[in-house]
């Protein structure tokens, strides 16, 4: 009997060691994941970025530097602050850039090819820029594109240039469709297997608590109480998890305290076990554990 308590006693402890180690690795995955999404961007070489909606791939040339660039549904967004610089290109459609900026200078352009390219330059603060393709190829210009100048607060990022418009005629070719990679979402999916290993481990753990033998009730257990006996009740409303109540029960902890969330987790079980949910372990809830715990 010794050795058996001691097996146990071991493999608990091994149990929440694993769940501490656990802890330590989100822990430290959360603080690696947020430096290396805050860390600026520094392009050494031209880089494809891709949307599926529309289908178009994008290049921002080599030396490009930001403090972001994400994609959404159908566009991105460009974030650059004081001395950086970014440069990108589209061969298949026309860009449409606006947004909110403290000072910076935009340079459009569209070439004989009719490839667009902008080139933005920020001198101080900091400029949020969301970039749109739009559904035709941009029109090439003569002479070469105009500075347009931003002015503290304004939305006058136009997707076209200064300067006069010829029109080429030249058929719009239709883009290969590429399946943009988001690092955010691989990082969120790590994350989730993560969080995923330690609830099973935390749901092991109550298991090998439950082990214990039930208790001899010797009085009614209800809010208030305060005894070993409502902790091995709150193990065993745990393991059973029969709704949110438990689970929120489980989240909290046994304690050995019965309060409004052993109270609700109690009345979810007995709803749930056809015994009428009064939230007070009588002799009635006592024998239907009873036969669970056998």
């Amino acid at each position: 009997m010794v050795n058996e308590n001691n097996k146990k006693s071991q493999l608990q402890a091994s149990i929440v060691f694993q769940i501490l180690i656990f802890c330590g690795i989100i822990t430290v995955f959360l603080y690696a994941t947020d430096n290396a999404l805050a860390a600026p961007l520094n392009y050494t070489s031209d880089t494809s970025v891709a949307l599926t909606d529309p289908a178009i791939t994008l290049t921002i040339l080599a030396n490009s530097t930001a403090d972001s660039f994400t994609a959404a549904s159908g566009s991105f967004t460009l974030v650059v602050s004081g001395g950086q610089e970014f440069t990108l290109t589209s061969a298949s459609r026309d860009l449409s850039v606006s947004g909110d900026s403290t000072g910076g200078n935009l340079y459009p352009s569209c070439n004989g090819a009719r490839v667009k390219r902008f080139n933005v330059i920020s001198d101080t603060g900091t400029q949020t820029l969301v970039v749109t393709p739009t559904s035709e190829q941009c029109v090439s210009t003569v002479p070469a594109p105009l500075e347009t100048k931003l002015s503290s607060g304004g939305t006058g990022w136009g997707g076209g240039s200064a300067s006069t418009a010829v029109v080429v005629s030249q058929p719009t070719p239709t883009p290969t469709p590429v399946v943009a990679v988001n690092k955010t979402a691989s990082m969120q999916s790590q994350l989730d297997a993560l969080l995923s290993q330690l609830k099973a481990l935390q749901a092991q753990q109550a298991q090998m608590q439950l082990q214990s033998p039930m208790p001899t009730f010797t009085s009614a257990l209800a809010r208030g109480s305060n005894s070993s006996e409502v902790k091995w009740l709150q193990q065993f409303l745990i393991s059973q998890s029969k709704g949110s109540a438990a689970k929120k029960l489980e989240s909290f902890g046994a304690n050995g305290n019965f309060g409004p969330m052993t109270e609700a987790a109690l009345k979810e079980f007995q709803a749930a076990s056809g015994i009428s949910p009064v939230g007070v372990l009588g002799p009635k809830t006592r024998a239907y554990i009873q036969t669970l715990v056998k």
